[in-house]
């Protein structure tokens, strides 16, 4: 059986304590909507994540309908807020230059991911236009590579809308990158 996830990351650095205050305030505004509720009963097989569903979880979804109706299962949510890599899996495509679109070599853009995870954002150079671009600014729509923290990382939900989206990542504050992974 595979997971999908979906994590919203900051990836402009933040210190410690300010990512963690990010993060409760985040936790704090998806309860007080009721789009999560507090796992009480944590399992690492059957509930791993921090947060269950809430009973207004379904708001978030990119398409209503019956489909999403209450037997559709989510395994829930977690806020992260140590600075780590987030990764597409296996559904990494080739990086993409963010100045003339053309495909980036992938071997260079993990290497320098790499890099990343131990030190700053570091620059990729577009071998076709010459641009030098941070990083974070090469991922080809949401299968890329991003590095930092607070991060949010839903489970086995189904497509986010994109204005639930967006109001995450400007609680986030700074730039932020949205990473999908299939595991």
């Amino acid at each position: 059986m595979a997971e999908h996830r979906c994590t919203i990351v900051r990836i402009d650095p933040v210190p410690p304590a300010t990512a963690a205050a990010l993060g409760t305030a985040l936790a704090g505004w998806l309860q007080d909507a009721r789009i999560v509720v507090v796992n009480r009963a944590v399992d690492p097989v059957w509930e791993p994540c921090a947060f269950r569903p809430g009973p207004r979880w379904w708001t978030t979804f990119a398409q209503a309908g019956d489909r999403f109706g209450p037997e559709v299962s989510a395994t829930g949510m977690d806020v992260l807020v140590d600075r780590e890599a987030h990764t597409p899996s296996r559904n990494l495509v080739p990086p993409r230059c963010p100045g003339c679109g053309s495909a980036g070599d992938e071997d260079e853009y993990v290497d320098h991911a790499g890099r990343w995870v131990a030190a700053t954002e570091p620059a990729m150079t577009c071998a076709s236009c010459g641009r030098a671009a941070p990083l974070g600014e090469w991922a080809d729509g949401r299968f890329g590579i991003a590095v930092g923290a607070p991060a949010v990382r839903f489970s086995n939900w189904w497509p986010l809308a994109d204005d639930f989206v967006t109001e995450v990542r400007s609680r986030l504050g700074g730039r932020t990158s949205v990473v999908e992974a299939k595991i």
